[in-house]
């Protein structure tokens, strides 16, 4: 025996090797499973049964627990442990605990690899729950209940860490200024082009606020913002700043604003494309943007192709 416990102390596996006898002898198990949590499944079938044994052996290794008898497997203090040293330990706790919210809250403090997908429906909706899993992963706000999704502080706290969870927000929510705000300052990649009308609420696409934030991101954003605001000149200035190919989405008299056309042509050639009219026969406004980009010429209203200045002045920019 006491050769065997010094074995254990240094390595718990060692309780394999022991004899039945030593395999039935508390004391002998104790050390093993304290070195070694997963040594209790060569313990003997009563001390698989023996509280004291199991509580050491799933606070070594969680995961030990699957070797434990089924009434220590439906007892809450010793899942409780388990689940606290390895959140995997909760596939082997009872059914009845599988779905106890302290187990669970206390799988989710320690996930490793359970997420808050695999939790019982019905618990998807408490609160303290969803805020640990979200906590960890702003995404896991597509796992927790409609109720959670609905819920402004869960909802806040996920996008703060990370604004593209705002996709799985209700659609209250997703028309919530602040949350909105927040989500759009804390995107860790850019939204794509056919979610906009997904993520934010259509209240929201009429919010100026919003409007600018979201065309920081892209002016080619502009796209999905209220036929207000694409007719208001600050949001059009700013989203052709960013990107000359936004003068596409501006509202008509925009496109045919000096100042717009000529902010959107630095920062792209592309804006050509997309002039007005009026503007394209406008002489002062053509000279300046055959000074910007020599092609603009070639956009330019049969008359101010055929005006003699404005031929000079695209011969020399050319």
């Amino acid at each position: 025996k006491e050769v065997v416990l010094e074995a254990v102390k240094c390595n718990g596996m060692a309780l394999q090797y022991a004899g039945d006898e030593l395999k039935n002898d508390k004391e002998v198990v104790l050390e093993a499973v304290k070195n070694t949590g997963w040594t209790l499944q060569y313990a003997g079938d009563e001390l698989k049964n023996d509280k004291e044994v199991v509580l050491e052996a799933v606070k070594c290794g969680g995961t030990a627990l699957q070797y434990a008898g089924d009434e220590l497997k439906n007892d809450k203090e010793v899942v409780l442990e388990a689940v606290k040293c390895d959140s995997n330990a909760l596939e082997f706790a009872g059914d009845r605990l599988q779905g106890d919210y302290d187990v669970i809250l206390a799988s989710v403090n320690h996930l490793k690899t359970v997420t808050i997908s695999e939790v019982n429906k019905a618990m998807r909706d408490v609160k303290a729950l969803a805020m640990e899993a979200i906590q960890q992963d702003a995404f896991a706000l597509g796992c927790v209940g409609k109720k959670m999704q609905d819920d402004e502080d869960v909802v806040y706290t996920a996008v703060t860490s990370n604004g593209n969870a705002l996709g799985y927000a209700s659609t209250g929510l997703k028309n919530h200024k602040k949350i909105v705000l927040t989500a759009l300052k804390n995107l860790s990649y850019g939204i794509d082009y056919s979610e906009i009308e997904d993520i934010i609420g259509e209240k929201m696409r009429d919010d100026k606020d919003v409007a600018l934030q979201l065309i920081s991101q892209s002016g080619e954003y502009l796209e999905f913002v209220s036929d207000r605001l694409q007719n208001d000149k600050e949001v059009v200035l700013e989203a052709v700043k960013n990107s000359g190919l936004a003068l596409k989405y501006a509202g008509y008299d925009l496109k045919n604003d000096r100042d717009v056309f000529l902010t959107a042509l630095k920062a792209d050639n592309v804006a050509l494309e997309f002039a007005g009219e009026k503007i394209l026969d406008d002489k002062e406004t053509i000279l300046k943007a055959i000074k910007i980009d020599g092609g603009a010429y070639n956009y330019a209203s049969d008359r101010l192709q055929e005006d003699s200045n404005v031929k000079i002045v695209a011969i020399m920019y050319k």
